[in-house]
């Protein structure tokens, strides 16, 4: 029997900042208009759409999308695509374009989208205790997903240090402490968000206030969605 639908390109962002807009586009070729378009997250329906219909939103995409959307002129293209307004963290995951043609027919493929939140708040605190000898330093992110991870280090070394995570809803928070047994040096923060390749520095110099109030500037390290977390580089290059 002829196949009746093929897909030739499934165009899913790898990786979304929150708050963005995000478009998911199903590119097939069919034989004629007998078909139903599904768009599936983690396996469960969120999509339907027949040419000459409306489409069928539902689960964590009910309320999400911009249904006037329209890619193409072709009845059987114009409603293929979803555009998500505002991407937000829940909408992380596995997303299935499926064809069901009506000889029984059918068609899919899946791709992941990450949608990371950077820091909503990043503050480095180093104070000193008993006899000015011993330091007290603190960071804390807040707001970020996926899940985060922060490093300290004290003139250029790693120190040991105390780190918790905890979640509110989707988003993420992170804190981490530690003591030196040192009148003076330079302290640094660094955030990480390892599966986004998002990396974010702190800083604090001592008589030096006007950089200790200077946010540095975070860094987009992204070569694929899988990254390692060694990440140094402090720029853009967010593909």
């Amino acid at each position: 029997m002829l196949n009746t639908v093929t897909i030739d390109k499934l165009v899913v962002p790898e990786l979304v900042q929150a708050g963005n807009a995000a478009i998911l586009d199903c590119h097939y070729s069919v034989l004629d208009d007998k078909f139903t378009l599904q768009w599936l997250f983690n396996g469960s329906q969120v999509y339907e759409w027949r040419p000459g219909t409306e489409p069928r939103v539902g689960g964590v995409l009910e309320g999400q999308l911009e249904l006037d959307y329209k890619v193409s002129n072709v009845s059987t293209r114009q409603r293929r695509p979803l555009r998500i307004v505002q991407a937000a963290p829940e909408l992380s995951g596995d997303y299935t374009c499926r064809i069901q043609h009506d000889t029984g027919a059918n068609a899919s493929q899946t791709a992941t989208m990450l949608v990371f939140s950077p820091e909503s708040e990043f503050v480095l605190d180093v104070q000193p205790e008993g006899d000015n000898n011993t330091l007290i330093i603190r960071c804390i992110a807040r707001g970020l997903y996926p899940q985060p991870d922060l490093t300290l280090e004290y003139n250029h070394s790693p120190v040991a240090q105390q780190q918790r995570v905890w979640r509110s809803g989707a988003l993420f928070s992170a804190e981490t402490s530690t003591r030196v047994r040192a009148p003076r040096g330079r302290a640094v923060c660094r955030l990480q968000l390892p599966l986004a390749g998002y990396a974010a520095m702190r800083s604090y110099v001592p008589d030096n206030d006007a950089k200790n109030v200077q946010n540095d500037a975070p860094a987009f390290i992204y070569a694929s969605i899988i990254l390692s977390v060694a990440m140094v580089t402090i720029g853009c290059v967010l593909r």
